[in-house]
């Protein structure tokens, strides 16, 4: 059973629009964390679940703003 996070929704979802409001309201350093947010249990970030359905511009935009590519779940 993971937590999801608002930004994991989105992510799941593929509501760029939405994370690009998210990620406007915060600052540079808080950017960061929030893009390479781990869930609970399985450690799956927004980029993971971005890549799960193939949507390069969410990909790109989660790259663009820290995401970290190299990060692993524990699947």
């Amino acid at each position: 059973n993971d937590t999801y996070g608002f930004i994991h929704y989105a992510a799941q979802e593929c509501e760029i629009e939405v994370i690009k409001h998210m990620l406007e309201l915060i600052k540079k350093e808080q950017k960061c964390a929030l893009v390479n947010l781990p869930t609970g249990v399985n450690n799956i970030t927004p980029l993971m679940l971005a890549a799960k359905d193939g949507d390069l511009k969410l990909i790109n935009y989660l790259l663009e703003n820290g995401a970290n590519r190299f990060e692993t779940d524990k699947q």
